[in-house]
């Protein structure tokens, strides 16, 4: 028995036990003294919290914990929930009853619990009536999603097919689970095997359920995915040792919260990852002397899917000296009109490229695919580059160089062209631990834990205006914290920003900064180095 595994349940059934009902392990419980509200809405997060209850999350706790314990009033208790939901769902309806999350697994939750040993379990009428209808509902194509939701339908009816007593039904089931799951991984994953939800999170949230398909699969009906999807998904389990950061911890792109793998650490890949499709970009540069003190940089621009898409164009985020320096937003929670998710999504809360008082809009991945894309990457014994362009403003083109030297110096040059004289400024967002000084109007100290940083604007055609303003980075859902973000301004048609991030006592180099149209080069420890670009 798993210490953790049973630890998460006994947590859920003592609060169940209080009149407390936790449905998510991380969001605050629903009181129940008067019994459930199947209706209830949060004030914060009305749809995350009907879809956790509506799942019947509740049904797996007081299952694991009644069986561990032999305590069958627990077993009752999650009979009685099973019933009191069917009576419900008889009655009335609201639009989370049937949500398709919800819907795939609630399903689970009920096999889980009819299949375990006790004496407590609904009857095999109920319990056939309540399989039938979600089959059904799980099969149709109109309540199919073309997302992680739509595996997670594919997972419960392949294994709600198992108890099926119509076998033609459950051949059709079968068929069209195994057809959709193959599908999925066609679609939603790129060609080098990066899922493209545009989020970490969610390729291993993919992986694992893609795993847990391959098992049912094998071990109830004696069948596989096929060779091309199994050699397609061990490529995907191959590209985690790229995405999790040299301390371990995925990195927060897109909505993903604080995720660790001790385990993958020992087995994590230094080398670059470049995904075109993804519009992906990791650089990196292995300490082998100290592999947590390794140089991790990511780039993103552009999009297949928009599902768990941020506004995250031309952004970065950079890991140096064992922590993380410039970091991007999380997820915070799924409730759209929440002003705070607004800005955790937008491009203010990405270390990206920014027209003041307007926002580009996303139209569809193949239209908009020429406009906004990684267009190069470039690899030199003594750096990396890579170049993005946004097209997608009104009036207004934007093209981005990142260089990445082995001396662990940034450079981020922007190129800012259109038909109107419009404020755009550099947005950088330090981690929250960050102290951050201005030492003048173009050059800020950035002090992190035991490490000293200079953010020094090199170059700008029109006057630079800049300042330190407020920002939200979120680690795990629904919580966030404030960080220090600093703009770099300018107000102009057609401009350039060169900006230089380095640490402290890498300071001279700035004094030997050239730039031209052809070329970046300066001087370090008596050598010189130029940048094409």
């Amino acid at each position: 028995m798993s210490k953790n595994k049973f630890t998460k349940h006994n947590n859920v059934v003592n609060s169940f036990l209080n009149n407390e009902l936790k449905i998510k392990h991380n969001l605050p419980s629903i009181n129940i003294s008067k019994g459930i509200d199947w209706d209830y809405l949060d004030n914060k997060n009305s749809s995350t919290y009907q879809v956790y209850l509506q799942s019947l999350t509740v049904i797996e706790s007081l299952t694991y914990i009644g069986i561990e314990k032999a305590d069958f009033k627990l077993l009752k208790s999650a009979k009685k929930i099973i019933l009191d939901w069917y009576k419900y769902n008889n009655n009335e309806r609201n639009k989370f009853t049937w949500n398709e999350h919800a819907a795939a697994n609630r399903i689970q939750n009920i096999i889980y619990f009819q299949q375990s040993e006790h004496n407590n379990k609904i009857s095999k009428y109920h319990f056939n009536r309540i399989l039938v209808e979600h089959c059904e509902f799980l099969s149709q194509s109109k309540n199919y999603k073309e997302n992680n939701h739509g595996l997670m339908m594919d997972k419960a009816l392949i294994k709600a097919c198992q108890f099926l007593r119509d076998k033609q039904l459950k051949r059709y089931y079968l068929q069209t689970a195994i057809l959709r799951v193959k599908v999925s991984v066609y679609r939603d994953f790129s060609k080098s095997g990066l899922h493209l939800e545009n989020s970490p999170e969610y390729h291993i949230l993919v992986l694992n359920i893609l795993k847990e398909i391959s098992i049912d699969l094998d071990n109830f009906y004696n069948i596989s995915l096929g060779k091309d999807v199994e050699d397609l998904i061990k490529r995907a389990q191959i590209i985690k040792k790229y995405l999790i950061k040299p301390d371990g911890e995925y990195i927060n792109l897109g909505d993903t919260g604080t995720i660790k793998d001790k385990n993958l650490i020992h087995d994590k890949i230094y080398k670059d990852f470049i995904d075109y499709d993804a519009g992906t970009v990791i650089f990196q540069y292995k300490n082998y002397s100290n592999n947590r003190n390794s140089s991790y940089f990511t780039f993103s621009c552009g999009y297949k899917k928009l599902t768990h898409k941020h506004k995250d164009d031309l952004s970065f985020t950079l890991f140096l000296d064992g922590q993380d320096v410039l970091v991007d937003s999380g997820k915070f929670n799924y409730n759209y009109t929440d002003p705070l998710r607004k800005f955790i999504t937008s491009p203010l809360a990405h270390n990206s490229l920014v027209v003041e008082g307007t926002e580009y809009e996303y139209f569809n991945a193949f239209k908009d695919q020429p406009k906004l894309k990684v267009a190069e990457t470039k690899t030199d014994k003594n750096y990396k580059m890579v170049t993005g362009i946004n097209n997608l403003y009104k009036n207004r083109s934007l093209k981005r160089y990142c260089i990445l030297t082995k001396s662990k110096i940034l450079f981020v040059l922007d190129e800012v062209n259109g038909k109107n004289i419009d404020n755009v400024f550099q947005n950088f967002n330090f981690h929250e631990d960050a102290l951050i000084n201005k030492v003048t109007n173009s050059e800020y100290k950035i002090s992190l834990n035991n490490n000293n940083y200079i953010l020094c604007n090199l170059y700008t055609d029109y006057p630079l205006l800049s300042k330190i303003k407020k920002g939200n980075v979120s680690r795990a859902f629904s919580k966030s914290c404030s960080t220090n973000r600093i703009l770099f301004k300018q107000k102009g048609m057609n401009f350039k920003f060169l900006t230089i991030l380095c640490n402290e006592n890498q300071k001279e180099v700035i004094k030997t900064v050239n730039f031209t149209e052809k070329e970046i080069s300066y001087e370090w420890k008596n050598k010189k180095y130029i940048i094409p670009i």
